[in-house]
């Protein structure tokens, strides 16, 4: 029993000495590699075909209604294609890595976001025109503003558009005031630029707090974000010596925290149900879960509706 225990000590030291710091900070037990799940959980979103030389409307799945105009240069000639991916609940939101603050850090609340941009292909090189409309089904009582969106190192901020009509409609017609309401189905936006949108507004807490949690040895890899309960609302989290970290955060709000990774395929969760009061937690261990568990436990802590 003794030359057991001897052996299995000198095997525990052997595999600390051999792990570096930067690969001991990226595994997971058993030293497999945890890494994002972006790439597992990518969407390929809709596709569609737009002729330059015409308006066109198109419908996207989940409600999404553009319009592109006709352009005005002849030299446009050929089919242009385009993608549109449509994220109008919270479960989609986490699955896509998608949170709601501006670059500054100041907190938003959507009501709906959509990925929308133009194919890059052989035979045609040029969008249809640089104005275009979207409507978006809305869900919340309160006016939206028009908010770009830009990805970095896998965190997405926002920035409220400079000028943009914004409103709510139910036939689509050109605006002649900066925002108009005729109907409570759809928010309308008049978008001059392609990629990332989001119909926001700011969110407004009086009283802030930071929330520090303990997460287990080598699982910083991951994705983390804090969702509002009561509100749409997400918020990245920051890894900082080892500890996740979620500054300036409501203070009075009851949230969640999930975090997602990936070993090779697999997928790995962790979530934390986390009241009002709380100012120090610590995080469950990542554990593997399949894509249809992933978005089952998201969908029953969020439901499919803002």
């Amino acid at each position: 029993m003794r030359n057991i225990d001897i052996t299995f000590t000198i095997s525990c030291l052997t595999l600390l000495i051999s792990c570096g710091e930067e690969d001991c900070n990226n595994t997971f037990v058993g030293g497999e590699k945890i890494s994002s799940a972006s790439e597992i959980l990518q969407t390929s979103g809709q596709i569609f075909e737009i002729n330059p030389e015409s308006d066109t409307t198109i419908y996207g799945l989940q409600g999404t209604r553009i319009t592109l105009f006709k352009s005005g240069d002849e030299n446009r000639k050929g089919k242009i294609k385009f993608v549109l991916k449509e994220y109008y609940n919270i479960p989609d939101m986490l699955m896509q890595g998608l949170t709601t603050t501006t670059g500054g850090g100041t907190l938003l609340e959507t009501d709906g976001m959509i990925y929308f941009n133009a194919l890059k292909t052989p035979d045609s090189s040029v969008g249809p025109t640089s104005l275009y409309l979207i409507e978006m089904p809305r869900r919340s009582r309160y006016e939206m503003d028009l908010f770009y969106g830009q990805e970095v190192d896998g965190k997405y901020f926002w920035t409220m558009a400079d000028t943009s009509y914004s409103g709510s409609l139910g036939e689509l017609a050109m605006p002649d005031t900066t925002s108009f309401f005729l109907d409570k189905e759809y928010t309308y936006f008049e978008a001059t630029q392609f990629g990332w949108i989001n119909s926001d507004r700011f969110a407004e807490f009086k009283d802030r707090k930071d929330l520090v949690l303990n997460i287990s040895r080598g699982e910083e890899k991951a994705v983390y974000c804090l969702a509002l309960n009561q509100y749409n609302s997400i918020i990245p989290g920051i890894i900082d010596n080892g500890k996740l970290m979620f500054r300036e955060i409501p203070a009075n709000e009851d949230m969640t925290i999930i975090g997602i990774g990936a070993v090779g395929d697999n997928l790995l969760l962790s979530m934390l149900d986390l009241s009002s009061h709380t100012n120090r937690a610590e995080m469950p261990p990542l554990i593997k879960v399949t894509k249809d568990e992933l978005q089952k436990r998201l969908r029953d802590k969020f439901g499919l509706a803002l």
